[in-house]
Protein backbone atom coordinates (compact mmCIF):
# COMPACT_ATOMS: atom_id res chain seq x y z
CA UNK A 1 0.00 0.00 0.00
CA UNK A 2 1.00 3.63 -0.45
CA UNK A 3 -0.69 6.48 1.37
CA UNK A 4 -0.28 10.08 2.49
CA UNK A 5 -2.79 9.54 5.30
CA UNK A 6 -0.76 9.01 8.47
CA UNK A 7 -3.67 7.55 10.44
CA UNK A 8 -4.31 5.00 7.70
CA UNK A 9 -0.63 4.09 7.71
CA UNK A 10 -0.54 3.66 11.49
CA UNK A 11 -3.56 1.34 11.36
CA UNK A 12 -1.95 -0.78 8.64
CA UNK A 13 1.44 -1.00 10.36
CA UNK A 14 -0.22 -1.83 13.69
CA UNK A 15 -1.76 -4.92 12.10
CA UNK A 16 1.68 -6.09 11.01
CA UNK A 17 3.70 -5.13 14.10
CA UNK A 18 2.06 -3.69 17.22
CA UNK A 19 0.16 -0.60 18.46
CA UNK A 20 2.30 2.53 18.19
CA UNK A 21 2.27 6.28 17.66
CA UNK A 22 4.08 8.23 14.95
CA UNK A 23 5.11 11.87 15.16
CA UNK A 24 6.42 13.66 12.08
CA UNK A 25 9.58 15.67 12.83
CA UNK A 26 9.41 19.23 11.54
CA UNK A 27 6.47 21.42 10.50
CA UNK A 28 4.70 21.30 7.16
CA UNK A 29 5.88 17.82 6.23
CA UNK A 30 3.55 15.32 4.56
CA UNK A 31 4.15 11.61 4.88
CA UNK A 32 4.47 9.35 1.86
CA UNK A 33 4.16 5.92 3.44
CA UNK A 34 4.98 2.78 1.49
CA UNK A 35 4.14 -0.55 3.14
CA UNK A 36 4.67 -3.88 1.44
CA UNK A 37 4.06 -7.17 3.21
CA UNK A 38 5.35 -10.30 1.50
CA UNK A 39 3.94 -13.62 2.61
CA UNK A 40 1.59 -12.33 5.35
CA UNK A 41 1.99 -15.27 7.74
CA UNK A 42 3.25 -15.43 11.32
CA UNK A 43 6.70 -14.48 9.95
CA UNK A 44 6.00 -11.77 7.36
CA UNK A 45 8.63 -9.95 5.35
CA UNK A 46 7.94 -6.23 5.57
CA UNK A 47 9.19 -3.21 3.63
CA UNK A 48 8.28 0.15 5.15
CA UNK A 49 9.20 3.80 4.62
CA UNK A 50 7.61 7.09 5.66
CA UNK A 51 9.26 9.58 3.29
CA UNK A 52 9.75 12.08 6.15
CA UNK A 53 11.67 12.05 9.45
CA UNK A 54 9.53 10.42 12.16
CA UNK A 55 9.62 9.56 15.85
CA UNK A 56 7.88 6.31 16.75
CA UNK A 57 6.77 5.14 20.18
CA UNK A 58 6.17 1.40 19.89
CA UNK A 59 5.32 0.82 23.55
CA UNK A 60 6.74 -2.39 24.99
CA UNK A 61 6.92 -4.26 21.66
CA UNK A 62 4.45 -6.94 22.79
CA UNK A 63 5.28 -10.43 21.45
CA UNK A 64 7.42 -8.83 18.73
CA UNK A 65 10.86 -10.17 17.85
CA UNK A 66 12.05 -8.35 14.77
CA UNK A 67 15.09 -8.27 12.50
CA UNK A 68 15.06 -4.78 10.95
CA UNK A 69 17.39 -4.18 8.01
CA UNK A 70 18.18 -0.64 6.82
CA UNK A 71 17.94 -0.69 3.03
CA UNK A 72 18.48 3.07 2.80
CA UNK A 73 18.92 6.11 5.02
CA UNK A 74 19.55 5.86 8.74
CA UNK A 75 17.77 5.42 12.06
CA UNK A 76 18.27 5.29 15.81
CA UNK A 77 16.49 3.42 18.55
CA UNK A 78 16.24 2.84 22.28
CA UNK A 79 15.03 -0.49 23.65
CA UNK A 80 14.95 -0.78 27.39
CA UNK A 81 18.36 0.43 28.55
CA UNK A 82 20.07 -0.16 25.19
CA UNK A 83 20.52 2.38 22.39
CA UNK A 84 21.83 2.02 18.85
CA UNK A 85 22.07 3.69 15.47
CA UNK A 86 22.11 1.86 12.17
CA UNK A 87 22.53 2.80 8.54
CA UNK A 88 22.27 1.45 5.03
CA UNK A 89 23.33 -2.18 4.89
CA UNK A 90 23.08 -2.79 8.64
CA UNK A 91 20.53 -4.84 10.57
CA UNK A 92 19.34 -4.64 14.17
CA UNK A 93 17.55 -7.36 16.17
CA UNK A 94 14.65 -6.13 18.33
CA UNK A 95 13.31 -7.93 21.38
CA UNK A 96 9.78 -8.32 22.68
CA UNK A 97 8.63 -6.81 25.96
CA UNK A 98 10.89 -3.75 26.04
CA UNK A 99 9.89 -0.09 25.83
CA UNK A 100 10.90 0.88 22.31
CA UNK A 101 11.43 4.25 20.64
CA UNK A 102 12.61 4.70 17.08
CA UNK A 103 13.65 7.66 14.96
CA UNK A 104 13.82 7.29 11.17
CA UNK A 105 15.33 9.87 8.85
CA UNK A 106 13.59 10.94 5.64
CA UNK A 107 15.39 8.37 3.48
CA UNK A 108 15.03 5.42 5.85
CA UNK A 109 13.66 2.24 4.28
CA UNK A 110 13.34 -0.87 6.38
CA UNK A 111 13.19 -4.45 5.18
CA UNK A 112 12.31 -6.59 8.14
CA UNK A 113 11.25 -10.04 9.17
CA UNK A 114 9.07 -10.72 12.17
CA UNK A 115 10.22 -13.87 13.98
CA UNK A 116 7.72 -16.25 15.50
CA UNK A 117 8.08 -15.61 19.24
CA UNK A 118 7.01 -19.07 20.39
CA UNK A 119 9.23 -20.79 17.85
CA UNK A 120 12.19 -18.58 18.78
CA UNK A 121 11.84 -19.29 22.49
CA UNK A 122 11.37 -23.02 21.87
CA UNK A 123 14.46 -23.15 19.70
CA UNK A 124 16.59 -21.35 22.30
CA UNK A 125 15.27 -23.69 24.99
CA UNK A 126 16.47 -26.65 22.94
CA UNK A 127 19.90 -25.03 22.56
CA UNK A 128 20.12 -24.54 26.32
CA UNK A 129 18.69 -27.92 27.20
CA UNK A 130 16.11 -26.46 29.59
CA UNK A 131 13.18 -24.00 29.54
CA UNK A 132 14.01 -20.31 29.55
CA UNK A 133 14.01 -18.96 33.08
CA UNK A 134 13.85 -15.31 32.06
CA UNK A 135 12.60 -13.50 28.96
CA UNK A 136 14.69 -13.85 25.83
CA UNK A 137 16.58 -10.71 24.84
CA UNK A 138 18.70 -9.78 21.83
CA UNK A 139 21.79 -7.67 22.22
CA UNK A 140 21.03 -4.47 20.29
CA UNK A 141 23.97 -4.77 17.89
CA UNK A 142 24.20 -4.84 14.13
CA UNK A 143 26.66 -7.70 13.65
CA UNK A 144 23.67 -9.77 12.52
CA UNK A 145 24.10 -8.68 8.90
CA UNK A 146 25.27 -12.13 7.82
CA UNK A 147 22.06 -13.57 9.19
CA UNK A 148 19.86 -11.20 7.23
CA UNK A 149 21.51 -10.92 3.83
CA UNK A 150 18.36 -12.59 2.59
CA UNK A 151 16.27 -9.44 3.02
CA UNK A 152 18.88 -6.91 2.01
CA UNK A 153 18.66 -7.06 -1.77
CA UNK A 154 15.11 -6.96 -3.16
CA UNK A 155 13.99 -10.07 -5.01
CA UNK A 156 17.45 -11.63 -4.84
CA UNK A 157 16.94 -12.53 -1.22
CA UNK A 158 17.19 -16.15 -0.18
CA UNK A 159 13.57 -16.07 0.90
CA UNK A 160 12.44 -14.80 -2.48
CA UNK A 161 14.46 -17.49 -4.24
CA UNK A 162 12.96 -20.02 -1.87
CA UNK A 163 9.46 -19.11 -3.01
CA UNK A 164 10.48 -19.09 -6.67
CA UNK A 165 11.55 -22.71 -6.52
CA UNK A 166 9.25 -25.07 -8.48
CA UNK A 167 8.45 -26.97 -5.30
CA UNK A 168 6.89 -23.82 -3.82
CA UNK A 169 5.24 -22.31 -6.89
CA UNK A 170 1.50 -22.57 -6.54
CA UNK A 171 1.96 -24.07 -3.12
CA UNK A 172 -0.86 -23.97 -0.65
CA UNK A 173 -0.53 -21.75 2.47
CA UNK A 174 0.76 -24.59 4.70
CA UNK A 175 3.64 -25.23 2.29
CA UNK A 176 4.52 -21.54 2.27
CA UNK A 177 4.39 -21.50 6.06
CA UNK A 178 6.85 -24.40 6.19
CA UNK A 179 9.17 -22.50 3.85
CA UNK A 180 9.03 -19.40 6.02
CA UNK A 181 9.60 -21.49 9.12
CA UNK A 182 12.77 -22.87 7.54
CA UNK A 183 13.79 -19.31 6.72
CA UNK A 184 13.21 -18.21 10.31
CA UNK A 185 15.28 -21.08 11.64
CA UNK A 186 18.11 -20.17 9.27
CA UNK A 187 18.07 -16.61 10.60
CA UNK A 188 18.11 -17.86 14.17
CA UNK A 189 21.01 -20.23 13.51
CA UNK A 190 22.99 -17.45 11.88
CA UNK A 191 22.11 -15.14 14.75
CA UNK A 192 23.45 -17.69 17.19
CA UNK A 193 26.68 -18.09 15.25
CA UNK A 194 27.29 -14.32 15.17
CA UNK A 195 26.55 -14.05 18.92
CA UNK A 196 23.89 -11.35 18.67
CA UNK A 197 21.53 -13.18 20.99
CA UNK A 198 21.91 -12.54 24.73
CA UNK A 199 20.10 -15.16 26.80
CA UNK A 200 19.39 -13.67 30.19
CA UNK A 201 18.25 -17.12 31.29
CA UNK A 202 21.68 -18.77 31.00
Amino acid sequence: MRTRDLDEAIDAVTKVYCPHTVQVIGPGREVDVVLEVTRPTSQPLVELSYGVPVDIDAGNFPHLFLMMHCADGGASTTQGNQSAEWYRGQTLPFSAGLETRLRFDRAFVQKSVRLNAEGLEALCSRWLGHPLRQPLRFALRHDVNIALKLVSRNKRSICSRLFSQPSCQGAKPPARSVALARYGRAVLRASRITHICTLVSI
